[in-house]
């Protein structure tokens, strides 16, 4: 798709585990691919901005 940004993340599914907030925080790699994510959706916005 020409024209079209897309941002990845460290890993395809880009979910947390867990039903309650201290589950998810303790899900190591979905915590990471999160913060890989918004470091990339933060630079993809710094250069079409």
């Amino acid at each position: 798709m020409k024209g079209v940004a897309f941002c990845g993340s460290a890993r395809k599914n880009g979910n947390t585990i867990g039903r309650e907030k201290e589950e998810v925080a303790n899900d190591e790699e979905g915590m990471n691919t999160m913060k890989v994510l918004g470091q990339n959706m933060a630079w993809a916005l710094e250069k079409l901005g």
